[in-house]
């Protein structure tokens, strides 16, 4: 038996699933965007570059390892030295160098750029960094600008913008190099530099220490014209530089004692580390009184790690302080640490929070000294601002006199930058490194703007911040509220985040100081502020609604 289809048959098509329509789905997506838009705009109010501690001391990290390693940086004397004699050899244009002049002088300035690769014998040299010499002349007039930039694209981006700008952009990017390098040295005090790293800061130490000997200099690092110095000599003089390094000496402060004319030329190497040994009298190679040059002294101008270790061993398990002072941002804590142990407020807080630690989430912490100090940071910050808080309400004082640094807990002050980032273009090669170097300055809200704006197709038509809103110093509703009440006993109805569990969440912690602190800093606007001019009972109440946290009595 057959059977046939008739034509006017159709395939059957799929049942209809049901679903969320389009008006639904399109209200769930606003409320997702809304959530996600207060949240953030919570977390920036607070100045935090994260909710989470450990994400934001993790990215404080990261700003710290791109501090160490500016991308534009202006050159030391021995880098100039080293690139000038290179830029006018015979066989400069063979290794690299280019030279190039402004088209037409624009205002009466001319410059002329040269950009090459650093020399290996140069205190920068050796990991393929570039440099470039722009001058510029008018008249009698004249300025210089060397600058160390990590490969040959960015020194041509910089030199095409220094050869059109001219002047000014001649004077930015002096500005830029001398920022980068002061930002360096500022990382450089809160984080361990590894091994390349270190032996690049012995190699500008050696320069520095001794700038009427450069070849001497060279010889210690190079002897007989070696390009590659990391054999065992020097190995062994840089493990004695970092141990008096990690007790607060620095290597150009040993190096200065050291007379170079005692130094035997024909093995520089092993005088030097002889001469080293003199200033060490334990296994430890702590310094001693006694140096090779008695008319100089030794000062202590860092940090000394090994008492800091011992404070962490007095109150934390042996595991936890081994991850601590393992961690590459070890000397920023023990820097802190020294800080609040020589405070006697803050020394009765310390041991206090030392003792509350949750030591399980610090050991496995990817970063697990600069997550600690961001712990000890907010608490020790949280209970200095609740005993004068309560100092201040039983002697009838005003509670608002809050210090920058009890309002913004965990905030390093890192140089400020000398550029106004609502000024810079972000088409400009130049402008585009100021950008970058000026993150870490403003605050999360200003590295949010910076980094929109470099990672935008179209950067004009981003809007440039509130930078009030996100500020954490300053207070943003200062109006007086007619119909808001005055809490009672402010104070006592504190809660530190001390007194909970050691392993609570930080998050919770952070809630709840952030909660009281809002509460303080109302009371004490309600209390001194002026009243406001008489507003309709009904704008009024919309204004508390939206401005202003509800009191709960």
């Amino acid at each position: 038996m057959t059977t046939t289809l008739s034509a006017s048959s159709s395939p059957i098509g799929e049942a209809p699933a049901l679903g969320l329509g389009r008006d639904q789905s399109q209200a769930w997506v606003r409320l997702a965007l809304t959530i996600a838009t207060t949240l953030r705009q919570h977390r920036l109010t607070h100045g935090r570059a994260a909710f989470s501690d450990q994400h934001t001391a993790l990215r404080r990290a990261a700003q710290y390892a791109n501090d160490l390693d500016p991308r534009v940086a202006a050159m030391a004397a021995a880098d100039e030295t080293a690139f000038r004699h290179s830029a006018v050899a015979d066989n400069a244009a063979a290794a690299g160098f280019e030279e190039l002049t402004s088209p037409d002088p624009q205002f009466g300035w001319t410059v002329h750029t040269t950009i090459g690769p650093i020399p290996a014998h140069a205190p920068s040299g050796g990991r393929g960094r570039w440099g470039l010499w722009a001058h510029g002349r008018r008249g009698d007039t004249e300025l210089s600008v060397f600058v160390v930039v990590p490969d040959l694209d960015l020194a041509t981006a910089l030199r095409d913008e220094v050869t059109h700008g001219h002047q000014r952009t001649l004077t930015q990017l002096r500005d830029l190099g001398v920022y980068g390098r002061l930002r360096a040295d500022d990382a450089r005090t809160q984080l361990r530099p590894d091994d390349t790293q270190f032996t690049e800061h012995v190699r500008h130490a050696l320069h520095t220490a001794w700038p009427d000997h450069p070849d001497l200099a060279t010889q210690v690092l190079h002897p007989n014209n070696d390009d590659a110095p990391r054999d065992r000599a020097l190995e062994g003089l840089h493990q004695r530089l970092r141990a008096l390094d990690e007790r607060g000496y620095r290597p150009v402060d040993i190096l200065a004692t050291i007379n170079p004319a005692g130094i035997d030329r024909d093995n520089p190497r092993a005088a030097l580390t002889t001469a080293l040994d003199t200033l060490a009298t334990d296994t430890h190679r702590q310094p001693s009184a006694a140096t090779s040059d008695p008319a100089h002294s030794l000062p202590r101008r860092g940090t000394d790690l090994h008492a800091a270790v011992q404070l962490l061993r007095h109150h934390l398990d042996p595991d936890t302080t081994a991850a601590v002072t393992g961690c590459r941002h070890w000397p920023g804590l023990a820097r802190q640490l020294h800080t609040w142990h020589h405070n006697d407020i803050h020394a009765r807080y310390l041991a206090t929070e030392l003792a509350r630690v949750p030591a399980p989430r610090v050991r496995t912490a990817r970063a697990p000294a600069i997550y600690l100090r961001s712990i000890l940071d907010r608490n020790i910050t949280f209970r200095r601002r609740h005993d004068t808080a309560a100092g201040d309400a039983a002697a009838g004082q005003n509670t608002n006199d809050a210090t920058t640094e009890e309002q913004t807990p965990g905030r390093e002050q890192v140089p400020p930058t000398p550029f106004d980032i609502h000024r810079l273009d972000p088409s400009n090669a130049l402008d585009r490194e100021a950008l970058r170097a000026s993150r870490g300055v403003g605050g999360p809200t200003a590295d949010d703007h910076i980094d929109a704006i470099l990672a935008a197709d179209h950067p004009t038509e981003i809007q440039h911040p509130d930078y009030t809103v996100g500020a954490p110093t300053q207070e943003r509703h200062t109006e007086y509220i007619p119909d808001q009440q005055e809490p009672e006993n402010v104070a006592g109805q504190m809660t530190s985040p001390g007194d909970m569990a050691a392993d609570e969440s930080p998050d919770a912690t952070r809630t709840a100081a952030a909660t009281t602190t809002k509460t303080i800093d109302s009371a004490a606007e309600a209390a001194t502020a002026q009243p406001a001019p008489t507003r309709p009972a009904r704008f009024t109440r919309k204004r508390q609604n939206t401005h202003t946290p509800r009191q709960h009595h």
